[in-house]
C-alpha cells in the first residue's frame, strides 16, 4: 500500500476526530420534541420500506434475468444508502433531522468534511485500484458515501434557507 495514502488517511482520521470533538460540543445534544419524534418515525418508516423494496429488487433480479454484477455486494450497500439518504431527507424536510439544542452550521460543516473526505479517499482508492474489473464496493464506496453525504448536505442546506426565509 502507498505510504502517501496511508499518511493521508491517518491525517484524515486524527482531523476527523478533533473535527468531530469540536463539533460535539458545538452540535448541541440530540432532544427531540414530541412532533420530531414523530416526524422521525414517519422517515424510519419511509427509509425502511425504501430499503426493504430495494434489497428486494436486487436480489430478484439476478433470479428473472441473466444478469449477474461483478461485486455483489455493490448494490445491497448502495440500496443500504438509499434507504438511509431517504431517512435523513424525508427527516430533514420534516424539520426533525436536528434536535431542538443542535446547532445547524455545525453539522453542514460535520457534513461537508465527511464529503470532502470520501471524495479524496475515492479518487485515491480509484488511482490505486482502478477501474478495469467494473464497479465494486472497493473503488466505489467512497463515491456512494459521498453522493450520499452531498444530497442529505443540499437537503439540510434548502430547509435552513427555507427556515431563514420565513423568519424574515
Amino acid at each position: 500500500m502507498d505510504f502517501v495514502f496511508l499518511g493521508f488517511m491517518a491525517a484524515m482520521i486524527i482531523s476527523g476526530l478533533v473535527v468531530g470533538k469540536l463539533a460535539g460540543k458545538k452540535l448541541g445534544k440530540a432532544e427531540f420534541d414530541e412532533r420530531q419524534q414523530l416526524a422521525r418515525g414517519k422517515a424510519y418508516k419511509a427509509g425502511f420500506y425504501t430499503l426493504l423494496v430495494g434489497l428486494l429488487v436486487v436480489y430478484l433480479i439476478p433470479i428473472f434475468t441473466e444478469w449477474q454484477p461483478k461485486d455483489t455486494a455493490l448494490l445491497p450497500f448502495a440500496v443500504i444508502c438509499v434507504g438511509v439518504t431517504v431517512f435523513a431527507c424525508v427527516a430533514v424536510a420534516n424539520d426533525a433531522y436536528l434536535g431542538i439544542r443542535q446547532n445547524p452550521r455545525a453539522m453542514l460543516l460535520v457534513i461537508g468534511i465527511v464529503v470532502v473526505g470520501n471524495l479524496t479517499a475515492g479518487f485515491s482508492v480509484m488511482e490505486s485500484v482502478g477501474s478495469a474489473d467494473g464497479l465494486t464496493v472497493e473503488n466505489s464506496m467512497n463515491f456512494i458515501i459521498a453522493a450520499m453525504g452531498l444530497i442529505i448536505l443540499a437537503a439540510l442546506a434548502i430547509r435552513l434557507r427555507m427556515a431563514a426565509r420565513d423568519e424574515e
